[in-house]
């Protein structure tokens, strides 16, 4: 199963280090956010003279590990946990570092359908987060105010 972790994270680094323009850059940051049925990601690089520019033409090949990486770890969680939000951090140096968030709901750009969330919360059951949006799973939020939910989502990360 580590040797599975290890293989993920190279495929990320060699991904996200393959769509970066050669020696122009000293430090680069991918971050995936994933629920069972819905995923979204995007980077950014910091150029030499300290602007940023995004990652543009990221493999599908840095995605699907960065899936499988999830679903890999949750097998080694105490309680099968699975994270939300992975950064991925690289420096020129071949260096890089993971970061992973399991104690909040991911703020997509998008809400998710409320059966997206129901299957995640199925396969991964957090009850304290789903309660954060059961108003969205249970429809009394109307579909059309997904705007407020990303809102909500994205205030719930800031205070902790």
């Amino acid at each position: 199963m580590i040797s599975n972790l290890s293989h993920y994270h190279t495929e990320i680094a060699r991904g996200v280090w393959g769509s970066l323009p050669e020696g122009r850059w000293k430090r680069a940051e991918f971050t995936y956010k994933e629920i069972t049925q819905f995923s979204s990601s995007g980077g950014k690089y910091e150029k030499k003279n300290g602007t940023f520019d995004g990652i543009l033409n990221i493999p599908d090949a840095v995605r699907t590990a960065f899936e499988h990486l999830r679903a890999e770890m949750a097998k080694l969680h105490d309680n099968g946990h699975a994270w939300y939000t992975a950064t991925f951090t690289l420096t020129p140096d071949g260096k890089f570092k993971f970061d992973f968030d399991y104690d909040h709901l991911p703020a997509f750009d998008i809400m998710p359908d409320p059966e997206d969330w129901l299957d995640e919360f199925k396969h991964y059951p957090r009850p304290e987060l789903q309660a954060q949006i059961q108003d969205w799973i249970d429809g009394r939020v109307p579909y059309e105010e997904w705007k407020s939910m990303v809102a909500r989502l994205k205030q719930v990360g800031k205070k902790t």
